[in-house]
């Protein structure tokens, strides 16, 4: 389910055209006396993602806390089991200015805004990409503190300067989804061998 709700988001992002590199599943790791953010490939190994200068336009998505799971009242039998299921993600932009149509005091808001108007529509497609009998998702805030975004993200790195040829931006989402316990998603047996 989180693999598809990361799918479903970078889609909707990615139309949006301020990104040439949208990572999947994220986290943030440790390497000594320093973390970063990472994508997880396979075998135990990551990929840092400090590099911006190579794609015009980043971003990633990471959980932000616990996933919580309530049951739901469900008053057709035939249905099986509800459960309410909720993701916590934080989704990190690292946007070139250069890409901004109007590159002012406000430009991270308003791409903010613009990510909200896409993400926050009622779009069946979240259902069906989901398995869910409802889907949403919900961005409950936004930051636009470049400092405050990459020293949560980044520890114990020098940071001589911010660099300010980027837009950093952060949202915190919600992944809702009430599905049947047979939707929930099943162990992938044998994908690395």
């Amino acid at each position: 389910m989180i693999k598809a709700g990361i799918e479903y988001i970078n889609s909707k992002l990615a139309v949006l055209n301020y990104f040439e590199k949208s990572f999947g599943l994220c986290e943030i790791i440790s390497k000594g006396d320093k973390t970063f953010p990472a994508e997880y490939l396979h075998n135990g190994e990551y990929k840092q993602i400090n590099n911006f200068d190579t794609y015009n336009g980043v971003s990633y998505l990471r959980k932000n806390g616990d996933i919580s799971i309530s049951d739901v009242e469900n008053t057709l039998e035939a249905c099986g089991i509800l459960s309410s299921i909720n993701i916590p993600m934080k989704l990190v932009l690292i946007i070139p200015r250069k890409k901004l149509d109007c590159d002012d005091n406000y430009s991270e808001d308003v791409i903010a805004q613009t990510i909200m108007r896409e993400l926050l529509t009622k779009d069946v497609a979240l259902k069906q990409t989901l398995n869910a009998r409802q889907a949403k998702i919900q961005i409950d805030s936004y930051s636009t503190n470049s400092i405050s975004i990459l020293n949560e993200e980044y520890s114990k790195y020098p940071k001589k300067d911010i660099n300010y040829k980027y837009a950093y931006l952060s949202l915190n989402i919600i992944i809702t989804a009430i599905v049947t316990q047979d939707c929930l998603t099943r162990d992938c047996y044998g994908q690395y061998s």
